[in-house]
């Protein structure tokens, strides 16, 4: 037996199979724009311990409130990194509060420190009465780094996150406490 004979009629349904398979894709790449992928560094990779402004822009950072102020108002240590941010990347502050009250006090903070002028916006300034409240709003955000100093919120968020930090606020610039 011998290899069929094939017609160039026979071949009709197979290219316009194919002519409508390449125009579906080309439809598809052009339609749905793929996500951008900011490019993190590994975990526990440091380049010096500085991070390069141009390498961090865009980023979603998501830090606790706690961590940066001392009795509702911003360390003067930490204004200029906290404004830095504020302006290069989408930066969101995340506080526990027991009450409206407080919530007044943390906004009114962040604005008398600039951030608002700096590029945070109002309304990424979070807020909740529970830590369960901030490990959803943790992993709703899906930030690229996410900053706390609640180990119990760190630990939940680890499976579900690329970079967790746990800030000791006790810790002094100095180093640990004698």
């Amino acid at each position: 037996m011998g290899r069929p004979k094939y017609e160039a009629s026979d071949w009709g349904l197979g290219w316009l199979a194919m002519l409508l398979g390449a125009i579906s894709l080309y439809l598809y790449l052009t339609s749905h724009p793929r996500r951008r992928r900011r490019n993190l560094p590994p975990a526990g990779a440091s380049d010096s311990g500085r991070l390069k402004p141009e390498g961090y822009f865009g980023w979603k950072i998501l830090l606790e409130f706690k961590t940066v102020c001392d009795n509702y108002i911003l360390l003067e240590s930490e204004l200029e990194i906290l404004r830095h941010l504020a302006l290069v990347c989408d930066l969101y502050l995340i506080a526990l509060i027991d009450n409206d009250t407080e919530e007044e006090l943390i906004r009114s903070a962040c604005e008398a420190a600039g951030l608002l002028a700096a590029g945070l916006q109002p309304c990424k300034i979070l807020f909740c009465s529970t830590t369960k409240g901030k490990e959803a709003i943790g992993r709703q955000l899906a930030p690229s780094i996410y900053l706390d100093s609640d180990l119990s919120v760190i630990e939940y968020l680890a499976p579900h996150l690329p970079h967790l930090c746990c800030l000791d606020s006790s810790l002094s610039s100095e180093g640990p406490p004698s």
